[in-house]
Protein backbone atom coordinates (compact mmCIF):
# COMPACT_ATOMS: atom_id res chain seq x y z
CA UNK A 1 0.00 0.00 0.00
CA UNK A 2 1.42 3.37 -0.98
CA UNK A 3 0.88 6.67 -2.73
CA UNK A 4 2.16 5.33 -6.08
CA UNK A 5 -0.09 2.26 -6.16
CA UNK A 6 -3.29 3.61 -4.62
CA UNK A 7 -3.53 7.34 -5.40
CA UNK A 8 -3.75 7.44 -9.21
CA UNK A 9 -6.97 9.32 -9.98
CA UNK A 10 -7.50 13.12 -10.01
CA UNK A 11 -9.71 12.82 -6.91
CA UNK A 12 -6.80 11.22 -5.04
CA UNK A 13 -4.53 14.04 -6.26
CA UNK A 14 -6.98 16.60 -4.82
CA UNK A 15 -7.00 14.63 -1.57
CA UNK A 16 -3.17 14.70 -1.49
CA UNK A 17 -3.21 18.50 -1.88
CA UNK A 18 -5.73 18.78 0.95
CA UNK A 19 -3.51 16.54 3.06
CA UNK A 20 -0.50 18.76 2.42
CA UNK A 21 -2.52 21.88 3.26
CA UNK A 22 -3.86 20.36 6.48
CA UNK A 23 -0.36 19.30 7.54
CA UNK A 24 0.94 22.79 6.83
CA UNK A 25 -1.88 24.23 8.94
CA UNK A 26 -1.09 21.77 11.74
CA UNK A 27 2.59 22.71 11.65
CA UNK A 28 1.70 26.42 11.83
CA UNK A 29 -0.50 25.69 14.86
CA UNK A 30 2.30 23.68 16.51
CA UNK A 31 4.73 26.53 15.86
CA UNK A 32 2.38 29.07 17.44
CA UNK A 33 1.73 26.68 20.33
CA UNK A 34 5.46 26.23 20.96
CA UNK A 35 5.92 29.99 20.71
CA UNK A 36 3.34 30.49 23.45
CA UNK A 37 5.17 27.97 25.63
CA UNK A 38 8.48 29.76 25.03
CA UNK A 39 6.84 33.07 25.90
CA UNK A 40 5.30 31.52 29.01
CA UNK A 41 8.70 30.19 30.12
CA UNK A 42 10.25 33.61 29.48
CA UNK A 43 7.52 35.46 31.39
CA UNK A 44 7.67 32.93 34.23
CA UNK A 45 11.44 33.41 34.39
CA UNK A 46 10.98 37.19 34.63
CA UNK A 47 8.43 36.81 37.43
CA UNK A 48 10.71 34.45 39.38
CA UNK A 49 13.62 36.85 38.95
CA UNK A 50 11.44 39.72 40.15
CA UNK A 51 10.53 37.68 43.25
CA UNK A 52 14.19 37.06 44.02
CA UNK A 53 15.08 40.73 43.48
CA UNK A 54 12.26 41.83 45.77
CA UNK A 55 13.42 39.43 48.49
CA UNK A 56 17.02 40.67 48.23
CA UNK A 57 15.91 44.31 48.62
CA UNK A 58 14.00 43.63 51.84
CA UNK A 59 15.71 44.85 54.98
CA UNK A 60 17.18 42.19 57.23
CA UNK A 61 16.14 42.21 60.93
CA UNK A 62 18.51 44.24 63.09
CA UNK A 63 19.64 42.95 66.49
CA UNK A 64 20.26 45.78 68.93
CA UNK A 65 22.68 43.89 71.14
CA UNK A 66 24.48 40.58 71.45
CA UNK A 67 25.48 38.25 68.65
CA UNK A 68 23.63 38.39 65.35
CA UNK A 69 20.94 35.75 65.40
CA UNK A 70 20.39 33.83 62.17
CA UNK A 71 17.78 31.15 62.64
CA UNK A 72 17.21 28.01 60.62
CA UNK A 73 14.04 29.67 59.36
CA UNK A 74 16.12 32.49 57.86
CA UNK A 75 18.59 30.02 56.39
CA UNK A 76 15.81 27.99 54.78
CA UNK A 77 14.24 31.19 53.48
CA UNK A 78 17.56 32.12 51.89
CA UNK A 79 17.70 28.73 50.18
CA UNK A 80 14.18 29.22 48.79
CA UNK A 81 15.13 32.64 47.40
CA UNK A 82 18.42 31.48 45.83
CA UNK A 83 16.87 28.35 44.34
CA UNK A 84 14.01 30.43 42.96
CA UNK A 85 16.58 32.56 41.15
CA UNK A 86 18.24 29.37 39.87
CA UNK A 87 14.86 28.19 38.63
CA UNK A 88 14.42 31.56 36.91
CA UNK A 89 17.67 31.04 35.00
CA UNK A 90 16.59 27.53 33.98
CA UNK A 91 13.25 28.85 32.70
CA UNK A 92 15.04 31.58 30.75
CA UNK A 93 17.46 29.08 29.23
CA UNK A 94 14.61 26.72 28.34
CA UNK A 95 12.77 29.55 26.59
CA UNK A 96 15.88 30.32 24.53
CA UNK A 97 16.42 26.62 23.75
CA UNK A 98 12.82 26.30 22.58
CA UNK A 99 13.24 29.31 20.30
CA UNK A 100 16.61 28.27 18.88
CA UNK A 101 15.79 24.54 18.69
CA UNK A 102 12.30 23.19 17.94
CA UNK A 103 10.73 26.48 16.82
CA UNK A 104 13.60 27.37 14.48
CA UNK A 105 13.67 23.85 13.02
CA UNK A 106 9.91 23.85 12.60
CA UNK A 107 10.11 27.15 10.70
CA UNK A 108 12.54 25.56 8.21
CA UNK A 109 10.38 22.44 7.95
CA UNK A 110 7.33 24.56 7.14
CA UNK A 111 9.31 26.32 4.42
CA UNK A 112 10.38 22.96 2.93
CA UNK A 113 6.83 21.62 3.18
CA UNK A 114 5.48 24.59 1.22
CA UNK A 115 8.15 24.09 -1.45
CA UNK A 116 7.33 20.36 -1.62
CA UNK A 117 3.66 21.11 -2.16
CA UNK A 118 4.46 23.60 -4.90
CA UNK A 119 6.90 21.26 -6.69
CA UNK A 120 4.57 18.27 -6.46
CA UNK A 121 1.63 20.24 -7.86
CA UNK A 122 3.75 21.57 -10.75
CA UNK A 123 5.09 18.11 -11.68
CA UNK A 124 1.65 16.56 -11.45
CA UNK A 125 0.23 19.22 -13.77
CA UNK A 126 3.10 18.78 -16.27
CA UNK A 127 2.57 15.01 -16.35
CA UNK A 128 -1.18 15.44 -16.84
CA UNK A 129 -0.62 18.00 -19.62
CA UNK A 130 1.81 15.70 -21.45
CA UNK A 131 -0.56 12.74 -21.04
CA UNK A 132 -3.42 14.79 -22.41
CA UNK A 133 -1.28 15.98 -25.32
CA UNK A 134 -0.17 12.47 -26.32
CA UNK A 135 -3.40 10.57 -25.71
CA UNK A 136 -5.95 13.22 -26.67
CA UNK A 137 -4.80 16.38 -28.42
CA UNK A 138 -2.46 14.85 -31.05
CA UNK A 139 -4.79 11.92 -31.73
CA UNK A 140 -7.72 14.27 -32.23
CA UNK A 141 -5.71 16.22 -34.83
CA UNK A 142 -4.85 12.99 -36.70
CA UNK A 143 -8.44 11.77 -36.49
CA UNK A 144 -9.67 15.06 -37.95
CA UNK A 145 -7.16 14.82 -40.82
CA UNK A 146 -8.05 11.13 -41.31
CA UNK A 147 -11.76 11.97 -41.71
CA UNK A 148 -11.04 14.77 -44.18
CA UNK A 149 -8.69 12.65 -46.35
CA UNK A 150 -11.17 9.74 -46.31
CA UNK A 151 -13.84 12.13 -47.64
CA UNK A 152 -11.42 13.34 -50.35
CA UNK A 153 -10.69 9.72 -51.43
CA UNK A 154 -14.38 8.92 -51.66
CA UNK A 155 -15.01 12.08 -53.70
CA UNK A 156 -12.12 11.43 -56.20
CA UNK A 157 -13.19 7.81 -56.55
CA UNK A 158 -16.75 8.86 -57.39
CA UNK A 159 -15.52 11.36 -60.00
CA UNK A 160 -13.22 8.71 -61.51
CA UNK A 161 -16.06 6.24 -61.81
CA UNK A 162 -18.40 8.81 -63.33
CA UNK A 163 -15.95 10.07 -66.04
CA UNK A 164 -16.57 8.70 -69.56
CA UNK A 165 -13.92 10.45 -71.64
CA UNK A 166 -10.52 8.78 -71.71
CA UNK A 167 -8.57 11.99 -71.16
CA UNK A 168 -10.58 13.07 -68.13
CA UNK A 169 -10.73 9.50 -66.85
CA UNK A 170 -6.93 9.21 -66.70
CA UNK A 171 -6.68 12.55 -64.94
CA UNK A 172 -9.30 11.61 -62.32
CA UNK A 173 -7.67 8.21 -61.85
CA UNK A 174 -4.35 9.89 -61.03
CA UNK A 175 -6.07 12.10 -58.48
CA UNK A 176 -7.81 9.10 -56.99
CA UNK A 177 -4.53 7.17 -56.65
CA UNK A 178 -2.75 10.12 -55.00
CA UNK A 179 -5.62 10.63 -52.56
CA UNK A 180 -5.65 6.93 -51.72
CA UNK A 181 -1.87 6.99 -51.16
CA UNK A 182 -2.23 9.97 -48.78
CA UNK A 183 -5.03 8.16 -46.93
CA UNK A 184 -2.95 5.03 -46.46
CA UNK A 185 0.02 7.07 -45.20
CA UNK A 186 -2.23 8.98 -42.77
CA UNK A 187 -3.84 5.71 -41.68
CA UNK A 188 -0.43 4.27 -40.87
CA UNK A 189 0.53 7.45 -39.01
CA UNK A 190 -2.69 7.29 -36.98
CA UNK A 191 -2.17 3.60 -36.16
CA UNK A 192 1.34 4.34 -34.92
CA UNK A 193 0.10 7.37 -32.95
CA UNK A 194 -2.58 5.26 -31.23
CA UNK A 195 0.00 2.64 -30.33
CA UNK A 196 2.35 5.37 -29.07
CA UNK A 197 -0.48 6.86 -26.99
CA UNK A 198 -1.22 3.45 -25.50
CA UNK A 199 2.43 2.93 -24.65
CA UNK A 200 2.69 6.41 -23.13
CA UNK A 201 -0.57 5.91 -21.21
CA UNK A 202 0.73 2.64 -19.77
CA UNK A 203 4.11 4.23 -19.00
CA UNK A 204 2.42 7.24 -17.33
CA UNK A 205 0.29 5.18 -14.99
CA UNK A 206 2.82 2.43 -14.31
CA UNK A 207 6.03 4.43 -13.94
CA UNK A 208 6.00 8.24 -14.19
CA UNK A 209 3.01 9.08 -11.96
CA UNK A 210 3.75 6.32 -9.38
CA UNK A 211 7.37 7.52 -9.25
CA UNK A 212 6.19 11.08 -8.51
CA UNK A 213 3.76 9.89 -5.82
CA UNK A 214 6.26 7.47 -4.29
CA UNK A 215 8.85 10.23 -4.09
CA UNK A 216 6.25 12.47 -2.45
CA UNK A 217 5.42 9.73 0.08
CA UNK A 218 9.12 9.24 0.89
CA UNK A 219 9.60 12.97 1.47
CA UNK A 220 6.36 13.11 3.49
CA UNK A 221 7.54 10.30 5.74
CA UNK A 222 10.93 11.96 6.19
CA UNK A 223 9.17 15.18 7.21
CA UNK A 224 6.97 13.27 9.67
CA UNK A 225 10.14 11.83 11.19
CA UNK A 226 11.67 15.32 11.41
CA UNK A 227 8.49 16.68 13.01
CA UNK A 228 8.51 13.81 15.49
CA UNK A 229 12.11 14.65 16.41
CA UNK A 230 11.16 18.33 16.80
CA UNK A 231 8.27 17.42 19.11
CA UNK A 232 10.53 15.08 21.08
CA UNK A 233 13.08 17.87 21.45
CA UNK A 234 10.30 20.19 22.61
CA UNK A 235 9.18 17.57 25.13
CA UNK A 236 12.71 17.07 26.44
CA UNK A 237 13.27 20.82 26.87
CA UNK A 238 9.88 21.64 28.40
CA UNK A 239 9.61 18.56 30.62
CA UNK A 240 8.64 19.73 34.11
CA UNK A 241 10.36 16.62 35.52
CA UNK A 242 13.75 17.73 34.17
CA UNK A 243 16.57 16.69 36.52
CA UNK A 244 17.70 20.32 37.00
CA UNK A 245 14.23 21.36 38.16
CA UNK A 246 14.02 18.26 40.34
CA UNK A 247 17.35 19.13 41.93
CA UNK A 248 16.16 22.66 42.75
CA UNK A 249 12.95 21.41 44.32
CA UNK A 250 14.91 18.83 46.29
CA UNK A 251 17.13 21.61 47.70
CA UNK A 252 14.01 23.57 48.65
CA UNK A 253 12.49 20.47 50.25
CA UNK A 254 15.62 19.84 52.32
CA UNK A 255 15.62 23.48 53.45
CA UNK A 256 11.98 23.26 54.57
CA UNK A 257 12.55 19.93 56.31
CA UNK A 258 15.37 21.54 58.29
CA UNK A 259 12.90 23.92 59.97
CA UNK A 260 12.09 22.56 63.44
CA UNK A 261 9.59 24.63 65.44
CA UNK A 262 10.77 23.08 68.72
CA UNK A 263 14.44 24.00 68.28
CA UNK A 264 13.99 27.17 66.20
CA UNK A 265 14.36 29.60 69.11
CA UNK A 266 16.90 27.75 71.28
CA UNK A 267 19.81 29.92 70.11
CA UNK A 268 17.73 33.09 70.37
CA UNK A 269 16.62 32.25 73.92
CA UNK A 270 20.19 31.45 74.94
CA UNK A 271 21.42 34.81 73.67
CA UNK A 272 18.58 36.83 75.18
CA UNK A 273 17.86 34.97 78.43
CA UNK A 274 16.25 37.23 81.09
CA UNK A 275 18.30 37.87 84.25
CA UNK A 276 15.78 39.96 86.28
CA UNK A 277 12.96 38.69 88.52
CA UNK A 278 9.37 38.77 87.35
CA UNK A 279 7.87 42.26 88.02
CA UNK A 280 5.06 42.61 90.56
CA UNK A 281 1.52 42.08 89.31
CA UNK A 282 -1.40 44.52 89.74
CA UNK A 283 -3.74 43.91 92.72
CA UNK A 284 -7.13 45.19 93.82
CA UNK A 285 -6.90 48.61 95.55
CA UNK A 286 -9.01 48.22 98.70
CA UNK A 287 -8.99 51.98 99.36
CA UNK A 288 -11.56 52.26 96.59
CA UNK A 289 -14.17 50.60 98.86
CA UNK A 290 -14.05 53.21 101.64
CA UNK A 291 -17.09 55.13 100.30
CA UNK A 292 -19.04 52.10 99.01
CA UNK A 293 -21.67 49.93 100.66
CA UNK A 294 -21.46 46.12 100.73
CA UNK A 295 -19.10 45.85 97.78
CA UNK A 296 -16.36 43.28 98.30
CA UNK A 297 -12.91 43.12 96.70
CA UNK A 298 -12.39 40.52 93.96
CA UNK A 299 -16.12 39.60 93.84
CA UNK A 300 -18.64 40.41 91.06
CA UNK A 301 -21.85 42.17 92.10
CA UNK A 302 -24.80 40.50 90.38
CA UNK A 303 -28.23 42.08 90.81
CA UNK A 304 -31.09 43.70 88.88
CA UNK A 305 -28.88 46.70 88.15
CA UNK A 306 -26.18 44.71 86.37
CA UNK A 307 -28.18 41.88 84.75
CA UNK A 308 -30.17 42.71 81.57
CA UNK A 309 -33.34 40.69 80.88
CA UNK A 310 -33.71 38.59 77.67
CA UNK A 311 -36.93 37.07 76.42
CA UNK A 312 -34.96 34.32 74.62
CA UNK A 313 -31.40 33.55 73.62
CA UNK A 314 -30.06 32.38 70.28
CA UNK A 315 -26.94 30.34 69.55
CA UNK A 316 -25.70 31.48 66.11
CA UNK A 317 -23.14 30.50 63.43
CA UNK A 318 -22.28 32.89 60.57
CA UNK A 319 -23.30 31.52 57.15
CA UNK A 320 -23.49 34.56 54.84
CA UNK A 321 -22.42 38.18 54.45
CA UNK A 322 -25.46 40.23 53.34
CA UNK A 323 -26.12 43.78 52.05
CA UNK A 324 -27.11 45.16 55.46
CA UNK A 325 -25.06 42.81 57.66
CA UNK A 326 -24.47 39.15 58.38
CA UNK A 327 -26.82 36.17 58.10
CA UNK A 328 -26.53 33.47 60.76
CA UNK A 329 -27.79 29.94 61.20
CA UNK A 330 -29.14 29.78 64.74
CA UNK A 331 -31.07 27.77 67.30
CA UNK A 332 -33.49 29.20 69.87
CA UNK A 333 -32.37 28.10 73.34
CA UNK A 334 -35.93 28.01 74.62
CA UNK A 335 -37.27 25.26 72.32
CA UNK A 336 -34.27 24.32 70.14
CA UNK A 337 -35.95 25.69 66.97
CA UNK A 338 -33.64 26.18 63.97
CA UNK A 339 -33.79 29.76 62.67
CA UNK A 340 -32.12 32.14 60.22
CA UNK A 341 -30.97 35.39 61.80
CA UNK A 342 -30.28 38.57 59.79
CA UNK A 343 -28.26 41.25 61.55
CA UNK A 344 -28.15 44.96 60.74
CA UNK A 345 -24.77 46.70 60.80
CA UNK A 346 -24.59 49.19 63.65
CA UNK A 347 -22.99 51.89 61.47
CA UNK A 348 -25.70 51.85 58.79
CA UNK A 349 -27.41 55.13 57.96
CA UNK A 350 -30.94 55.51 59.44
CA UNK A 351 -32.59 55.21 56.01
CA UNK A 352 -30.80 51.89 55.45
CA UNK A 353 -31.86 50.60 58.86
CA UNK A 354 -35.41 51.54 57.93
CA UNK A 355 -35.11 49.50 54.72
CA UNK A 356 -33.70 46.60 56.75
CA UNK A 357 -36.72 46.65 59.09
CA UNK A 358 -39.11 47.00 56.13
CA UNK A 359 -38.77 43.27 55.46
CA UNK A 360 -39.91 42.46 59.00
CA UNK A 361 -42.83 44.89 58.80
CA UNK A 362 -43.95 43.23 55.56
CA UNK A 363 -43.48 39.63 56.71
CA UNK A 364 -45.08 39.92 60.16
CA UNK A 365 -48.62 40.03 58.71
CA UNK A 366 -48.23 37.15 56.23
CA UNK A 367 -48.82 33.45 56.79
CA UNK A 368 -48.49 31.24 53.72
CA UNK A 369 -46.62 27.96 53.08
CA UNK A 370 -44.77 29.49 50.10
CA UNK A 371 -43.58 32.62 51.94
CA UNK A 372 -40.76 32.49 54.47
CA UNK A 373 -42.11 32.89 58.02
CA UNK A 374 -41.09 35.69 60.42
CA UNK A 375 -40.43 34.56 64.02
CA UNK A 376 -39.41 37.82 65.67
CA UNK A 377 -37.40 41.05 65.69
CA UNK A 378 -34.81 42.18 68.27
CA UNK A 379 -34.51 45.98 68.40
CA UNK A 380 -33.74 46.76 72.08
CA UNK A 381 -29.99 46.17 71.70
CA UNK A 382 -27.51 46.63 68.88
CA UNK A 383 -27.18 45.08 66.42
CA UNK A 384 -30.81 44.72 65.33
CA UNK A 385 -31.85 41.15 64.45
CA UNK A 386 -34.62 39.77 62.23
CA UNK A 387 -35.36 36.13 63.08
CA UNK A 388 -37.02 33.92 60.45
CA UNK A 389 -37.62 30.25 59.88
CA UNK A 390 -34.53 28.44 58.59
CA UNK A 391 -35.02 27.04 55.09
CA UNK A 392 -32.22 24.49 54.93
CA UNK A 393 -32.08 23.88 51.17
CA UNK A 394 -30.55 27.26 50.36
CA UNK A 395 -31.51 29.65 47.60
CA UNK A 396 -33.42 28.39 44.54
CA UNK A 397 -30.78 29.63 42.05
CA UNK A 398 -27.91 27.66 43.63
CA UNK A 399 -30.24 24.66 43.98
CA UNK A 400 -30.99 24.75 40.23
CA UNK A 401 -27.32 24.99 39.30
CA UNK A 402 -26.33 22.11 41.58
CA UNK A 403 -29.35 19.79 41.40
CA UNK A 404 -31.32 20.98 38.33
CA UNK A 405 -30.10 18.32 35.91
CA UNK A 406 -31.33 15.56 38.22
CA UNK A 407 -34.86 17.04 38.47
CA UNK A 408 -37.70 15.98 36.19
CA UNK A 409 -39.71 18.58 34.23
CA UNK A 410 -42.69 17.74 36.43
CA UNK A 411 -40.71 18.60 39.59
CA UNK A 412 -39.58 21.90 38.05
CA UNK A 413 -43.19 22.77 37.16
CA UNK A 414 -44.26 21.95 40.74
CA UNK A 415 -41.59 24.30 42.13
CA UNK A 416 -42.80 27.14 39.87
CA UNK A 417 -46.37 26.42 41.08
CA UNK A 418 -45.07 27.08 44.63
CA UNK A 419 -43.70 30.48 43.60
CA UNK A 420 -46.88 31.38 41.69
CA UNK A 421 -49.00 30.43 44.73
CA UNK A 422 -46.90 32.64 47.02
CA UNK A 423 -47.12 35.54 44.58
CA UNK A 424 -50.89 35.04 44.22
CA UNK A 425 -51.14 35.43 48.00
CA UNK A 426 -49.03 38.62 47.91
CA UNK A 427 -51.19 39.89 45.03
CA UNK A 428 -54.29 39.45 47.22
CA UNK A 429 -52.55 41.49 49.96
CA UNK A 430 -51.64 44.26 47.48
CA UNK A 431 -47.95 43.62 48.16
CA UNK A 432 -45.44 44.33 45.38
CA UNK A 433 -42.26 42.27 45.80
CA UNK A 434 -40.10 44.25 43.28
CA UNK A 435 -37.20 41.75 43.41
CA UNK A 436 -38.68 38.38 42.45
CA UNK A 437 -35.90 36.10 41.17
CA UNK A 438 -34.60 32.58 41.75
CA UNK A 439 -31.87 33.95 44.04
CA UNK A 440 -34.55 35.40 46.35
CA UNK A 441 -36.47 32.13 46.77
CA UNK A 442 -35.51 29.36 49.19
CA UNK A 443 -35.88 25.58 48.88
CA UNK A 444 -37.22 23.62 51.86
CA UNK A 445 -37.80 19.89 52.36
CA UNK A 446 -39.49 17.96 49.52
CA UNK A 447 -38.42 20.73 47.09
CA UNK A 448 -40.98 23.17 48.53
CA UNK A 449 -40.12 26.71 47.36
CA UNK A 450 -40.67 29.75 49.60
CA UNK A 451 -40.43 33.41 48.53
CA UNK A 452 -37.93 35.43 50.57
CA UNK A 453 -35.98 38.72 50.61
CA UNK A 454 -38.71 41.36 50.99
CA UNK A 455 -36.20 44.20 51.43
CA UNK A 456 -37.47 45.99 48.31
CA UNK A 457 -41.15 45.09 48.82
CA UNK A 458 -43.89 47.69 49.27
CA UNK A 459 -47.58 47.60 50.23
CA UNK A 460 -49.96 50.04 48.56
CA UNK A 461 -53.76 50.27 48.80
CA UNK A 462 -54.04 50.95 45.07
CA UNK A 463 -51.46 48.30 44.18
CA UNK A 464 -49.13 50.87 42.58
CA UNK A 465 -45.74 52.03 43.90
CA UNK A 466 -43.69 54.82 42.32
CA UNK A 467 -39.94 54.69 42.98
CA UNK A 468 -37.46 57.55 42.75
CA UNK A 469 -33.73 57.57 42.11
CA UNK A 470 -31.39 55.83 39.65
CA UNK A 471 -30.97 52.23 38.57
CA UNK A 472 -28.11 51.48 40.94
CA UNK A 473 -30.05 49.02 43.12
CA UNK A 474 -32.49 47.76 40.46
CA UNK A 475 -32.08 44.19 39.10
CA UNK A 476 -32.41 45.32 35.48
CA UNK A 477 -32.65 41.89 33.84
CA UNK A 478 -35.62 40.93 36.04
CA UNK A 479 -37.45 44.28 35.98
CA UNK A 480 -40.38 45.20 33.71
CA UNK A 481 -39.92 48.08 31.19
CA UNK A 482 -42.46 50.41 32.88
CA UNK A 483 -40.60 50.01 36.19
CA UNK A 484 -37.21 50.64 34.56
CA UNK A 485 -38.26 53.72 32.61
CA UNK A 486 -40.95 55.28 34.80
CA UNK A 487 -40.39 53.77 38.29
CA UNK A 488 -43.94 52.37 38.21
CA UNK A 489 -44.15 49.07 40.12
CA UNK A 490 -47.30 46.94 40.16
CA UNK A 491 -48.21 43.29 40.53
CA UNK A 492 -47.99 43.19 36.73
CA UNK A 493 -44.31 44.15 36.96
CA UNK A 494 -43.87 41.22 39.40
CA UNK A 495 -45.50 39.02 36.72
CA UNK A 496 -42.77 40.11 34.28
CA UNK A 497 -40.14 39.07 36.87
CA UNK A 498 -41.93 35.73 37.31
CA UNK A 499 -41.49 35.10 33.56
CA UNK A 500 -37.73 35.60 33.99
CA UNK A 501 -37.80 33.23 37.01
CA UNK A 502 -39.50 30.62 34.77
CA UNK A 503 -36.64 31.05 32.27
CA UNK A 504 -34.08 30.63 35.09
CA UNK A 505 -35.84 27.47 36.27
CA UNK A 506 -35.88 25.68 32.93
CA UNK A 507 -32.35 26.83 31.98
CA UNK A 508 -31.08 25.25 35.23
CA UNK A 509 -29.96 28.55 36.73
CA UNK A 510 -28.37 30.32 33.76
CA UNK A 511 -28.08 34.12 33.87
CA UNK A 512 -30.85 35.82 31.81
CA UNK A 513 -29.76 37.72 28.66
CA UNK A 514 -26.43 35.90 29.09
CA UNK A 515 -24.46 37.79 26.44
CA UNK A 516 -25.81 41.27 27.28
CA UNK A 517 -25.00 43.85 29.95
CA UNK A 518 -27.74 45.80 31.73
CA UNK A 519 -27.85 48.67 29.22
CA UNK A 520 -27.97 46.31 26.23
CA UNK A 521 -30.77 44.36 27.94
CA UNK A 522 -32.84 47.53 28.45
CA UNK A 523 -32.37 48.60 24.83
CA UNK A 524 -33.14 45.20 23.29
CA UNK A 525 -36.24 44.60 25.45
CA UNK A 526 -37.53 48.06 24.51
CA UNK A 527 -37.06 47.14 20.82
CA UNK A 528 -39.19 44.01 21.33
CA UNK A 529 -36.56 41.34 21.93
CA UNK A 530 -37.63 38.44 24.18
CA UNK A 531 -35.44 35.56 25.28
CA UNK A 532 -36.00 32.25 23.44
CA UNK A 533 -37.11 29.32 25.57
CA UNK A 534 -34.25 27.27 27.08
CA UNK A 535 -33.40 23.95 25.45
CA UNK A 536 -35.86 21.24 26.48
CA UNK A 537 -38.35 23.74 27.93
CA UNK A 538 -41.99 22.57 27.58
CA UNK A 539 -43.96 24.51 24.95
CA UNK A 540 -46.65 25.47 27.49
CA UNK A 541 -44.03 27.00 29.81
CA UNK A 542 -42.62 28.99 26.87
CA UNK A 543 -46.12 30.33 26.14
CA UNK A 544 -46.62 31.42 29.77
CA UNK A 545 -43.20 33.13 29.74
CA UNK A 546 -44.06 35.19 26.68
CA UNK A 547 -47.44 36.13 28.16
CA UNK A 548 -45.60 37.40 31.26
CA UNK A 549 -43.36 39.51 28.98
CA UNK A 550 -46.15 41.42 27.23
CA UNK A 551 -45.02 45.03 26.87
CA UNK A 552 -48.40 46.40 27.99
CA UNK A 553 -48.80 45.48 31.70
CA UNK A 554 -52.57 45.12 31.25
CA UNK A 555 -52.02 42.26 28.78
CA UNK A 556 -50.05 40.18 31.29
CA UNK A 557 -51.88 37.39 33.18
CA UNK A 558 -52.63 37.54 36.91
CA UNK A 559 -50.78 35.25 39.29
CA UNK A 560 -54.04 33.40 39.91
CA UNK A 561 -54.30 32.59 36.20
CA UNK A 562 -50.62 31.64 36.03
CA UNK A 563 -50.95 29.29 39.02
CA UNK A 564 -54.09 27.71 37.53
CA UNK A 565 -52.38 27.06 34.19
CA UNK A 566 -49.26 25.64 35.85
CA UNK A 567 -51.35 23.37 38.10
CA UNK A 568 -53.27 22.08 35.08
CA UNK A 569 -50.02 21.43 33.27
CA UNK A 570 -48.58 19.65 36.34
CA UNK A 571 -51.63 17.38 36.66
CA UNK A 572 -51.32 16.30 33.00
CA UNK A 573 -47.64 15.36 33.32
CA UNK A 574 -46.64 11.76 34.06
Amino acid sequence: MGFGEDLRCPQAHAAVLRLLDSELHLMEVIKKWMGQRAKGERDFSAQLHQMSTMAEKMERPQISSGLDYISQLNKSWGVLVSQTEALSQIMKRRSEELQDGPISKLTLLIRDKKQLRKTYAEHWNLLRQELNKVTCTELEKLKSSYRQVAKDVAQTKRKFQETSKDKDRDKNKERYVKATQKLHELHNEYVLAVQAAQVYHQHHYSQMQPALLSTLQTLQQEMVLILKEILQEYFDISNLLHHEVGKIHKEMSFALTAIDPHSEYESFIHQNRSVLETPACADFDCSLLEDTDKLKPKELELNDLTLKPHSYKILMVLILQGNFGEVYRGRLQADNTLVAVKSCKENLAPEHKSKFLMEARILKQYDHPNIVKLIGVCTQKQPIYIIMELVAGGDFLSFLRLEGHSLTPKTLVKMTVNVAAGMEYLESKKCIHRDLAARNCLVAEDNLVKISDFGMSRERDDGVYSAEGGLKQIPVKWTAPEALYYGRYTTQSDVWSFGVLLWETFSMGMTPYTSMNNQQTRDEVEKGYRMPAPQGCPVEISRIMNNCWQYDPQNRPTFKKIRTELCAMYNKMT
